[in-house]
């Protein structure tokens, strides 16, 4: 049962005359021809191919690269106390009272009798 081959199937419909081109695209592709019935206008072409193995290992792999990042990533919340919101929460505001910049009084030139 494990050794059995699976294969994929795929139907195509053609205008009639053009069997032959579709055919050669299809088994150049890998498809095999299981059956091809007429009709007056247009003809019905069924292909199947083998079935590619899925890569189990790489999936099993991939499975278990994203459950040790998601263990990492749970255990460094969890390990965290909060302790940047309790500093940020402790600061006074970024600019205190004053929030506008201190602007230093400079007296206007005086009217100096041109030349």
């Amino acid at each position: 049962m494990a050794d059995e081959i699976k294969y994929e199937y795929k139907t195509v419909q053609t205008v009639r005359g053009t069997d032959g081109l579709v055919i050669s695209k299809m088994q150049r592709d890998g498809w095999d021809v299981v059956e091809q019935s007429q009709g007056t206008l247009r003809s019905t072409l069924t292909f199947r191919r083998s079935k590619k193995p899925i890569p189990w290992p790489l999936v099993g792999a991939g499975a278990a690269v994203l459950a040790i990042i998601a263990i990492v990533i749970g255990s460094a919340a969890a390990l965290s106390d909060g302790s940047e919101q309790k500093d940020e929460a402790a600061k006074p505001p970024a600019g205190g009272p004053r929030s506008l910049p201190l602007r230093r009084f400079r007296p206007r030139p005086s009217a100096r009798p041109s030349k």
